[in-house]
């Protein structure tokens, strides 16, 4: 990746897929000397502009989207050089809310961790720090939405299947797929 280039990645999938653990390492995966590299995850930006106790208030969604873009910009205006943000883009409104405050000639990546109902419970169960997420119904009406959201991230992004694969083989999929050249030598 030469210096001067400038590239988002947003990482989406249903809960338990790994898009923090991913994002984060994917960012060292790619952070060298001359590429500096911010995860910005969209829980947290929800955290920031909730109103409510509780969870899926759309305008605080709606808000964290589109703060998680404005801080992807700042970050690229003091010349980041990569910006991932994970979180819940599962519509075309939604990504265009991430995607407003960006700049059209920063190169845009868009992947989607996919993940069955049975591997996310597996893996949500098996997570000290989940709390809602471990209810299974809870769970299933979440993964519901990714499911009805498919067609669409489908078309929109490169699917990467987390079913049977490890950490690092996700991150090497990503990478391989990023296209952007043999570190070492760049």
């Amino acid at each position: 990746m030469r210096v001067n280039q400038q590239l988002l990645i947003i990482v989406t999938g249903p809960v338990g897929a790994g898009k923090s653990t991913t994002s984060t390492a994917l960012a060292h995966a790619l952070r060298r000397s001359d590429v500096s590299v911010a995860v910005i995850d969209l829980d947290q930006m929800y955290g920031f502009v909730r109103q409510q106790d509780g969870y899926g208030e759309q305008t605080a969604w709606t808000r964290a989207r589109s703060g998680a873009g404005a801080l992807a910009n700042a970050l690229f205006a003091t010349s980041m050089s990569i910006v991932i943000v994970e979180g819940e883009f599962f519509t075309a409104h939604e990504l265009n809310a991430l995607l407003a405050p960006i700049p059209s000639d920063i190169k845009r990546r868009f992947f989607t961790l996919r993940l069955s109902y049975d591997q996310a419970l597996a893996r949500v169960q098996g997570d000290p720090l989940r709390g809602a997420s471990k209810d299974p119904v809870f769970l299933r009406s979440l993964h519901a939405s990714f499911a009805q959201a498919l067609p669409f991230l489908e078309q929109a992004s490169v699917v990467i299947d987390t079913n049977t694969l490890t950490q690092d083989e996700v991150v090497a999929r990503l990478v391989a797929a990023l296209d952007i050249g043999d570190r070492s030598t760049e």
